[in-house]
């Protein structure tokens, strides 16, 4: 049996973008590894509650804030109901996963892994089947390789 795994959030963000309030969490477990939900529109109620405590939202400034309390999240937990932008119909999130092992978190693209490959074979497949999100950037990857 695998040992149980428990997730905390650790800093979050409340930052205006394209005229709209965003959300930005992130999350460590106790093995190291940090997640990183960006672009979250409209939140779940516990995930309210903690956003009520951060700094008033600055337009394109996605510092994020230490989150106090050892606030857990389990499996299957709902953390927003809506991403991305009303206004335009963008419904993207981002993503991101972070070795946090031995490291300090000051630069996050120093920590980042492709995620893709921490999946079951069969969901990675699917993921790298999607299109990219732009036609641009969204075919190239410094982290992920095809």
């Amino acid at each position: 049996m695998l040992p149980k795994i428990v997730i905390y959030v650790t800093d979050a963000a409340k930052y205006i973008e394209i005229g709209e309030v965003q959300y930005m969490f992130d999350f460590q477990n106790d093995c190291g590894i940090r997640y990183r939900f960006d672009h979250l529109l409209v939140l779940s109620p516990k995930f309210a509650e903690i956003a009520q405590n951060l700094p008033e939202p600055k337009e394109n400034d996605s510092t994020t804030t230490r989150v106090s309390g050892n606030i857990k999240v389990t499996t299957g937990e709902v953390i927003a109901t809506a991403v991305g932008f009303r206004q335009n119909n963008n419904t993207s999130v981002d993503f991101g996963v972070y070795d946090m092992r031995g490291k300090l978190f000051s630069n996050p693209q120093e920590n980042a892994v492709c995620w893709f490959d921490l999946l079951p074979a069969s969901d990675s497949a699917r993921v790298k089947s999607l299109p990219p999100g732009d036609s641009k950037s969204g075919l190239q990857s410094t982290l992920c390789k095809s």
